[in-house]
């Protein structure tokens, strides 16, 4: 966050807003990072992403799921500022973009 206590992603546009929101998984990875605004571990996220998911034998794909938030989704949403993503330690912070969740709760409707 800067000084005034803004994040990068308080910054966002709508289209930005929009693409960061075309992915369904990374859409659930928000409405849990949103709804419980704490620091997170990689492997508790992808197990609550995964939950909501089911692989061809029926049950939650959490590696994979595990695999693509590190890879691709998390840092797509670091660089939009919207997540501090420490991909050593795993952890995943929240930063927050009002915009960003007023997308993300119109979807949802």
């Amino acid at each position: 966050m800067s000084d005034n206590g803004a994040s990068p992603g308080d910054k966002l546009c709508d289209s930005e807003c929009l693409d960061l929101l075309t992915s369904e998984r990374r859409r659930t990875l928000l409405d849990h990072l949103v709804d419980d605004a704490r620091t997170h571990s990689l492997g508790s996220l992808a197990t609550a992403v995964a939950g909501t998911e089911r692989d061809a034998d029926g049950q939650p794909p959490t590696e994979q799921v595990r695999i693509s938030l590190h890879h691709a989704h998390l840092p797509k949403l670091e660089a939009a500022g919207v997540v501090d993503y420490d991909s050593q330690e795993r952890t995943v912070e929240y930063l927050g973009s009002p915009r960003l969740e007023q997308w993300l709760d119109r979807l949802d409707e």
